[in-house]
Order: C-alpha cells, then sequence, then structure tokens
C-alpha cells in the first residue's frame, strides 16, 4: 500500500528535542514547565482532555476533575457517577462533556456551571469509550462537489462492555431548537449491536462510524440508519484502537496482536 508522504513543513513546535535512530530524545538544556496537581495521588488517569488552559481528568473513580493547564489548580470537581469514569468528549462550542462510567451511564455536564444535565442509560455494563460527532463537510476533500454537512446535528457514539453501541443527540437545547417537547425526553437514536464482546473504542466522521472490539473485529456503521456497513476481520487478537482515514477512504485497527490493519 501506497502512502502519502508528509508535508514537507517546518515544525510548528517550540518543543526542544533531537532525534536518533527515529526516536524523539528530550532536549537537556530546555527547561520545561512541570504541574503535578498534588491531590491526585496514586489513582489511574483513565482519559485526559487538553481543552486551552485546561485538563480534564477521569479517574477509576467517580469524581472528573478540571485542572489549569499553567497553574495546575484545580478549577472543578464534577461529582454523580457512581463507578469508575472511563470514557470523556468535550464539545468545545458550547462547553459540553460528556463522560461514561462503570455506572453504565452516559453523563452530559455543563462545564459552565459543573452540573450534570441529563444522564443516559441504555447499556447494562460498562461505557467502554465515547465520542462526540459534529458535523463536517464530508465532500471537503473534493472541491468539484458541493458542500455537505454530516451527521446533520451533534452527536454522542457510545460503545459499552455490553458489545453494543449507542447513538444520541447531544442534548443542547441551542442545536435542537427544531424538536418537540416529546422528541427532547427521547434522546436515543439508535442501538447499534452485532459485536460479541467488549467495544473498546470508536472512531467516527460524518455519518460513518467505526468500532473497534475485543472479539477481534471492527466494524463500519451509518448512524444516520443505524445500519451495519462492514465487518472488517484479519486480526488475531483483541481489537484496541481505531481511526478513520475518509480523506483516502481507509480505516486503521490496532490490538493485542501486535499489528496494525489497513
Amino acid at each position: 500500500m501506497q502512502f502519502r508522504p508528509p508535508p514537507n513543513n517546518p515544525p510548528t513546535t517550540t518543543t526542544a528535542a533531537t532525534a536518533s535512530n527515529n526516536i524523539v530524545q528530550p532536549d537537556e538544556t530546555a527547561n520545561p514547565k512541570r504541574v503535578r496537581p498534588t491531590e491526585l495521588g496514586c489513582r489511574v488517569i483513565t482519559t485526559l482532555i487538553l481543552d486551552h488552559d485546561r485538563i480534564i481528568l477521569t479517574f477509576d473513580d467517580y469524581i472528573i476533575k478540571v485542572y489549569s493547564a499553567l497553574t495546575g489548580k484545580l478549577l472543578q470537581a464534577l461529582i454523580g457517577h457512581e463507578g469508575g469514569v472511563w470514557a470523556s468528549s468535550l464539545h468545545r462550542e458550547t462547553n459540553t462533556l460528556i463522560t461514561g462510567a462503570t455506572d453504565r451511564t452516559i453523563r452530559v455536564w455543563d462545564l459552565e456551571t459543573g452540573v450534570c444535565t441529563h444522564v443516559f442509560r441504555a447499556h447494562i455494563s460498562t461505557v467502554r469509550t465515547a465520542k462526540i460527532v459534529v458535523p463536517v463537510n464530508v465532500n471537503r476533500h473534493n472541491p468539484q462537489l458541493a458542500p455537505k454537512y454530516e451527521p446533520e446535528f451533534p452527536i454522542i457514539v457510545a460503545g459499552s462492555r455490553d458489545a453494543s453501541l449507542s447513538v444520541w443527540r447531544l442534548p443542547i437545547q441551542d442545536l435542537n431548537g427544531h424538536l418537540s417537547a416529546t422528541e427532547r425526553h427521547n434522546w436515543l437514536l439508535h442501538q447499534l449491536e452485532g459485536h460479541t464482546q467488549t467495544i473498546r473504542d470508536v472512531s467516527a466522521e460524518g455519518n460513518l462510524v467505526a468500532s473497534a472490539s475485543y472479539d477481534y473485529t471492527a466494524r463500519i456503521w451509518n448512524s444516520h440508519t443505524g445500519q451495519l456497513i462492514y465487518t472488517l476481520v484479519g486480526h488475531t487478537c483483541k481489537l484496541y484502537s481505531i481511526v478513520l482515514d475518509t480523506a483516502n477512504r481507509q480505516c486503521f485497527t490496532g490490538g493485542m496482536d501486535s499489528a496494525i490493519r489497513v
């Protein structure tokens, strides 16, 4: 398979480093700033989101914490889950965070107020991965085509240890003003079933959703219709990661068999 070489542009990062045998070595003369929140202790950090000057951390317990990336000061502690939090995603435009946990729920948080606004229940086991998918122009790679935005509105895609995925509207009033009062109480769009073991990772763009599972397979779904498009086989062990490359009509998977498949 032929890959396109990266653009020959100078690096924009200001981090000082040297390369040797394809391994990046830190520049010992550099003086990087290190910020370590003192109250973290020995808990496992399960997800990390860097947003401007904030760091949003989830842990293998129920508390979600938001720190200043500049000072390490605790800005917010979000409490509501009843078990370890293993998934998170941020909608920056509305300052909305979603999280998934061992309590089998997906929670939606308003980071302006620190309040949990919605609790979604569709799974019978841990929510292991979750992503917010925002509308993008799926024809942007072909300027000859008219712009076409998918999905129609921001959605949440979550994967669980119960081997299923769920697709939800992102419940932000400003984004769903066209819905009736009845529809606003039913944010669930689809439950995607077909995998036979834990969903470990998801990737999505437009109406395409890709899921990686411990059942050795990846699957490609249409989030608008809920239909399965492809089942990708070839790995000989559990899958841990998946990435969509829609510009080249490709999907990358990685798993415990030490292989990356395209």
